[in-house]
């Protein structure tokens, strides 16, 4: 088991490839009933997210706080309700202004989450003294090496050329095993984690607090054993139900019922036999992306949604191919997301 072993979930991430191209033409078609949806998902996450660090607050208190009103209840577990709120209409606004994923992005997203902080000092900064994890004999990053950890893993990911879920559930490994934040890491990780998926065009996850013990569990293999597959498939079949469950509220039909036979405490050797044996990372580009290639030779500063109109796709379809384009070594970006270009290799 281990970092080679994370090849076995490439069917599962081409079939999550696949459902998130019919939730882009689909909420296309229904963008107000999307938006509901995302709503929905930023009160449960939020829900599910505090109470798994402790949380009493009620689903329904959570979503009464969402809405402005008052609740009763611990002024702690409210506090942190209101500040994952407040972290995910700061990261939902970065991602619609293409922000790059960066440290000072992750600083703001803890400043945010961690109302609730005692010392306000401690909020978006660093730590500086040494913790450790309760129920655990794992020693996160000491303070000495924390912002040099940090600025490789932010490097990492804006340099990866795995998949991007892949990505995403790498960074939340090695974040929640560097711990850089005195308090509050398990959110801020989970939240950023969400950050990546939704910067690269995919629905985020929502870690439901009955998944807990498994969560820990998996978290553990990687910080005890350097063992990354049991959260990458964790993190990959949570992501596939999210989308299965959009599909189903998009189309009016049950489409649910497709992962029934998955059981995440087991390995996915039975499961993955229900889909073909492709590689997503090797295969040949299709003729969208060569078509995607095409529109940058002729215009590489041209805008997701110029590209989306073009190709007659959404933008998320566009940054998806984009990353498949540029891990294959068929482009590179030049400059910041904002202001920088596409380059055609070759």
């Amino acid at each position: 088991m281990g970092f080679d072993q994370l090849k076995e979930l490439n069917p599962l991430l081409q079939h999550i490839d696949t459902m998130q191209e019919r939730i882009d033409g689909i909420k296309n078609a229904h963008p107000d009933a999307y938006v509901r949806i995302m709503e929905s998902w930023a009160i449960e996450s939020t829900y599910n997210s505090n109470n798994i660090e402790g949380s009493t607050l009620s689903l329904g208190d959570t979503a009464l706080l969402y809405e402005g009103a008052q609740v009763e209840g611990s002024a702690e577990d409210i506090q942190q309700a209101e500040g994952g709120f407040a972290a995910l209409r700061f990261l939902n606004k970065a991602i619609a202004e293409d922000e790059e994923f960066s440290e000072a992005l992750i600083k703001r997203a803890h400043e945010l989450a961690f109302a609730e902080a005692k010392d306000p000092s401690t909020r978006g900064t660093y730590r500086t003294v040494e913790v450790e994890i309760t129920g655990t004999n794992f020693q996160p990053t000491p303070v000495a090496y924390i912002a040099e950890r940090m600025a490789e893993i932010v490097s990492s990911c804006l340099r990866s050329k795995v998949h991007p879920v892949i990505t995403s559930a790498l960074f939340h490994l090695e974040f929640e095993s560097i711990h850089p934040f005195v308090n509050a890491n398990g959110r801020t990780g989970r939240l950023m984690s969400n950050f990546l998926l939704m910067s690269a065009g995919y629905e985020p996850v929502n870690i439901r607090v009955e998944s807990r013990s498994r969560y820990i569990m998996s978290l553990r293999a990687f910080q005890d054993a350097d063992d990354p597959f049991p959260f990458a498939q964790f993190f990959c079949i949570n992501l596939a139900e999210r989308q299965l469950k959009i599909l189903a509220l998009l189309e009016g039909e049950n489409t649910t019922g497709e992962f029934d036979q998955v059981s995440l405490g087991r390995a996915t050797a039975a499961y993955l036999e229900s889909f073909e044996n492709d590689d997503p990372i090797n295969d040949p580009i299709n003729s969208r992306q060569k078509d995607l290639l095409a529109a940058l030779k002729a215009d590489g500063s041209a805008t997701y949604e110029a590209l989306a109109k073009k190709l007659g796709v959404s933008p998320a379809t566009i940054k998806r191919d984009l990353t498949v384009l540029r891990n294959r070594g068929l482009i590179e970006r030049k400059g910041s997301n904002k202001t920088g270009t596409w380059v055609v290799i070759g």
